[in-house]
């Protein structure tokens, strides 16, 4: 009986640590599906992104970092300055908006956005979303983003 139960914790064991991710609730879609038209036209490849939502100033950062485009780098920021309250639809413009803003930097072009240049919706999960925004120069940006990690601060 005692070998049994050994051989059965045994095979058990064996069966989960070969699953890899079973349980898991990681996704494998991609963090980032951009479209960038204009000056700084294409799709962001690789990179790594973050966001931070503060919950006592009702703030919301995403940066999309480490990425490249063309053979250059990409830095892209989309921020919430006041009253983020997770899922929901954000008019994008500036600082003083109220709303989002979204700041890109691709080899030489460097952009903001402007008062009604668009919109950020975030997902039930406050973590994902899309953006369809217009940038100066005819730089547009339209597509999907994913938080690859998340943090929630209290300040």
């Amino acid at each position: 009986m005692r070998f049994r139960s050994r051989l059965l914790v045994g095979a058990l064991v064996l069966a989960l640590g070969s699953c890899g991710q079973c349980g898991s609730s990681s996704s494998s879609a991609p963090a980032v599906h951009l479209v960038f038209t204009g000056p700084a036209a294409g799709t962001p490849a690789s990179g790594t992104s973050g966001c931070q939502a503060f919950t006592s100033s009702k703030r919301f950062g995403y940066e999309l970092d480490g990425a490249q485009m063309n053979g250059q780098d990409v830095v892209l920021t989309m921020t919430v300055y006041s009253n983020f309250n997770g899922q929901g639809t954000y008019p994008v413009g500036t600082v003083l908006d109220g709303g989002a803003e979204l700041r890109l930097e691709v080899g030489s072009y460097v952009g903001s956005t402007t008062s009604g240049a668009g919109t950020l919706k975030v997902n039930p999960d406050g973590r994902s979303g899309t953006i369809d925004a217009a940038l100066p120069e005819g730089e547009h940006v339209s597509g999907s983003w994913r938080c690859d990690k998340y943090e929630v601060l209290t300040s």
